[in-house]
């Protein structure tokens, strides 16, 4: 190509006043075909007064303003071409281009007399305002008229060169710059740039290019996007940028960068082998000898023996044919060996090994490897526990350290072993075990033969008449992702419809359904069903069965056993049948409202719900409202700010996080409020709170009905017993009778008034039963029990003489003030007030002043 260099002047005007605000000389570079040596142009347009308006052909002309690309053929970018008259008789052919995206206007002078030298902006209004006669057209046959062929050498000022420099515009292009030491720009678009022969600088820009250099020691740089970059001979520097580039430096010292993205050195048409080592960044052999590569994730080598390491990053690595040796050594890497007998080692990270034909080592290293045989002919024999393979591309091949095996599309026998496998079979009559360990049996088309030995495992036939035999452990089979609604009974072990057609069942615990109508029934075992979408009907049958409907109006029954029920979104009917059964929304995108009382929900995924023999709720994570009815609810509010109502029975209310109410109606709850500031209303009968799982110690008490610690915020009413945490608690009864339990921790309990019962725990506790006749046990560790003034007739369970001891401080009394008696096997302390101390199963010759404070 040729390079026609010319300067020009360079114009802004202010868009209100019309006064020239900026001028400069500028230079304007054209690059075109050698054979291309001139331009024409036609009139679209006559401006009386003015030059007209017109169209050039730039088509196959690369345009530079400053040394930055521009499109003259752009959108609202106007050309004028013409004659003005002057001063005293003088005549210049010009060429304007105005620029709306950058408000300048550039004058180009063709030819006749020069335009006088302007100093500022200023002068060159006045020029234009005040020696201008005449403008217009210029006239044809005058060399620059319509129609005339106007050459580019003939333009004043103008410089020639075969050093092409071409910035392309926007679009895609395609630029063949010919023989010379070439600079090419892309710009834009996805470009092809040919360099030819001689040292070119190319640059694709943005857009996903192709850049040849052809000869010479070119400098390739692909720019932003997904780039193909090709060196051929010389000592080239090819330069990747941004996106996942190709780099082929072919012969020659190159140095290859792949920049950002996950890029690949090429040696595709080395004729001799190569060794590449992405860890050093060394390359020899064939067209690699001499190569540096810097930014490199994959290689590709040649059709040789070539060895391909890799680094500690997810490498891609291909061999094509020849015995290939391929290293991936850290990350989760993707070798694969083509023809020859390929020597594949995974390393370390979740790596995919495809030794393609020929007798292969495939050496899956540490991780979770996969090896496929996808593209085999026929069908497969795989057997991860002897690591043998047979048939097809498998044949002759040694497997290692592999987990995961892909099939063919024929029909393949393929063997897991004591690890946890994923086996996926794909097209054909397959046969596939999985052997020990937890597995994935995925099968494809064809009537396939899957047994999950040992281990709870997931099984798919997918279209055919499959037979399942899950062995050992809970196992599923799983129609997820058919194409049509099936019914599965796992009692009496048939199947129809969509895939499910024609298959059999083994020991199969599971069973998931599709998006559609699916009709899954269990057995007497423990199931677990799951509908998925479309309106499905789920049948546990015996057992403790877990049942999970989908999107969809689903109808799940519990049968008998203790059952789990999750209708999903829709209005389901929800049955638990025999046994202790619950109903679950914890998936529900918003709060959920349910009265087991009325039968009666609304909100989120209970919307449209109804209920029979439910004896359980748990909530969503947001706010809800849970209703238990008349027996032994077990209501569970999750996330959010609940509210729980237990009704009449003994009920279990969890609150979960959130500013939670609970309130226990009749019967003698237990109610444990969980994260959040929480109100408990215990209701009728002995109702409990706890603590067991708190982080850090709570402080309570029940006659005033407050909380604080871990507590805090926590509010009380008609609660009667306490459960603590692991931690030091403070734990206080009211005037009633109450029931504390410190559990862990140094605790201080104090009963308050009315007969308590107080259990230390673990721990050196204080506990003070206050009036009434009380009865405590201290646990282990030293525990301190106190009386006051009329403690009443209270009993120690545990008293360990020269362990825990006895504070009558608060009384008055000294030990010569009291009476200790042996009464049975108990040992009886009196005031001789009427107040006593009953010391379980302890020698009264064994109490001494020690054991007083």
């Amino acid at each position: 190509m040729t390079t026609y260099s010319y300067g020009a002047l360079g114009l802004m005007q202010d868009p209100v006043t019309g006064h020239y605000i900026w001028a400069a000389p500028v230079i304007v570079g054209l690059s075109v075909p050698d054979a291309v040596t001139g331009t024409s142009y036609q009139i679209d347009t006559l401006d009386p007064g003015w030059l007209p308006l017109v169209s050039v052909d730039f088509a196959a002309i690369g345009v530079s303003i400053a040394g930055q690309a521009f499109a003259p053929d752009t959108a609202g970018v106007e050309i004028r071409i013409g004659s003005i008259a002057w001063g005293a008789g003088s005549v210049t052919h010009l060429m304007t281009i105005y620029d709306p995206a950058s408000a300048m206007t550039l004058v180009t002078v063709l030819g006749g007399t020069p335009l006088p030298a302007f100093s500022s902006p200023f002068e060159v209004g006045l020029f234009f305002q005040t020696q201008v006669i005449a403008a217009g057209p210029a006239a044809p046959g005058s060399g620059f008229g319509p129609g005339d062929v106007v050459p580019y050498g003939a333009l004043p000022g103008v410089t020639i060169s075969q050093v092409d420099h071409v910035i392309d515009g926007p679009g895609n292009g395609v630029i063949d710059t010919g023989a010379g030491d070439d600079i090419v720009t892309g710009n834009g678009g996805d470009d092809r740039i040919d360099g030819g022969t001689g040292n070119d600088t190319l640059a694709g820009g943005p857009g996903a290019d192709i850049v040849n250099g052809q000869g010479g020691d070119d400098i390739l740089d692909g720019g932003p996007g997904n780039d193909s970059l090709f060196g051929s001979s010389g000592n080239d520097t090819l330069t990747g940028g941004a996106g996942d580039d190709v780099l082929n430096g072919g012969s020659g010292a190159d140095s290859l960068d792949g920049g950002t993205g996950q890029d690949q050195a090429s040696y595709k048409f080395s004729p001799f082998a190569v060794q590449i080592d992405l860890t050093g960044g060394t390359a020899t052999g064939g067209t690699a000898t001499g190569d540096t590569l810097t930014s490199i994730e994959d290689l590709k080598g040649s059709a040789h023996a070539d060895t391909l390491a890799g680094d500690g990053g997810a490498n891609r690595l291909y061999g094509l044919d020849g015995d290939d040796t391929l290293i991936g050594r850290g990350g989760d890497d993707w070798l694969v060996g083509e023809g020859g007998d390929d020597t594949l080692s995974g390393g370390d990270g979740d790596d995919r090994l495809d030794g393609g034909a020929g007798a292969d080592i495939i050496d899956g290293g540490a991780g979770s490897d996969q090896a496929t045989w996808r593209a085999s002919p026929t069908g497969v024999t795989v057997n991860l526990a002897t690591g043998a393979g047979a048939g097809g591309h498998a044949a002759g091949d040694s497997i290692t350290g592999i987990e995961n095996v892909v099939g063919s599309a024929h029909a393949d026998t393929i063997t897991g072993d004591g690890a946890n496998n994923r086996i996926y079979g794909l097209g054909g009559d397959d046969v596939i075990r999985g052997g020990g360990g937890t597995d994935r049996i995925v099968s494809g088309a064809g009537n396939d033969s899957l047994f999950g030995d040992d281990g709870d495992d997931w099984l798919a036939g997918g279209p055919g008449a499959d037979a399942f035999d899950g062995g050992a452990g809970s196992d599923m089979v799983s129609y997820e992702g058919g194409e049509a609604g099936v019914s599965v009974d796992l009692a009496v072990g048939t199947a129809t419809g969509g895939a499910a057609t024609g298959d059999s069942f083994v020991s199969i615990e599971n069973l998931g359904g599709t998006d559609h109508a699916d009709a899954l029934t269990g057995d007497a075992g423990d199931n677990r069903l799951y509908g998925f979408g479309g309106a499905d009907t789920l049948a546990g049958g015996g057992g403790t069965d877990r049942m999970r409907g989908g999107a969809g109006d689903d109808i799940l029954d519990g049968g008998t056993g203790n059952d789990w029920l999750s209708g999903g979104s829709g209005a389901d009917t929800l049955n638990g049948g025999a046994g202790t059964d619950m109903a679950v929304y914890e998936r529900s995108a918003a709060g959920v409202t349910v009265d087991l009382g009325t039968g009666t929900a609304s909100g989120g995924d209970a919307q449209g719900d109804s209920f029979d023999s439910i004896e359980n709720l748990a909530g969503s994570a947001h706010a809800d409202s849970l209703t238990g009815d008349a027996g032994d609810n077990r209501l569970i509010g999750g996330g959010g700010d609940d509210f729980l109502a237990g009704a009449g029975g003994n009920d279990k209310l969890l609150g979960g996080s959130g500013n939670d109410f609970l309130s226990g109606g009749d019967g003698d709850d237990y109610m444990v409020g969980g994260d959040g500031a929480d109100s408990f209303d215990g209701g009728a009968g002995k109702d409990q709170v706890s603590y067991a799982g708190e982080t850090a110690g709570v402080i309570i008490d029940l006659g005033a009905g407050t909380g604080a610690g871990a507590a805090a915020g926590d509010s009380f009413t008609a609660v009667e017993n306490l459960h603590g945490s692991d931690h030091a608690d403070t734990l206080t009864g009211d005037a009633g009778d109450n029931r504390l339990y410190g559990a862990g921790g140094d605790d201080i309990l104090s009963g308050g008034g009315g007969v308590d019962r107080i259990y230390g725990g673990s721990g050196a506790d204080i506990i003070d039963g206050g009036g009434g006749n009380d009865w405590f046990v201290g646990g282990a560790d030293a525990d301190t029990f106190v009386f006051t003034p009329g403690w009443g007739a209270d009993r120690i369970a545990d008293f360990e003489n020269g362990i825990d001891s006895i504070d009558l401080t608060a009384t008055g009394l000294a030990y010569g003030d009291l009476s200790i008696t042996q009464s049975g096997a108990h040992t009886l302390i009196d005031d001789t007030a009427g107040n006593t101390i009953l010391l379980e199963n302890t020698l009264a010759t064994n109490i001494d002043p020690t054991d007083f404070l």
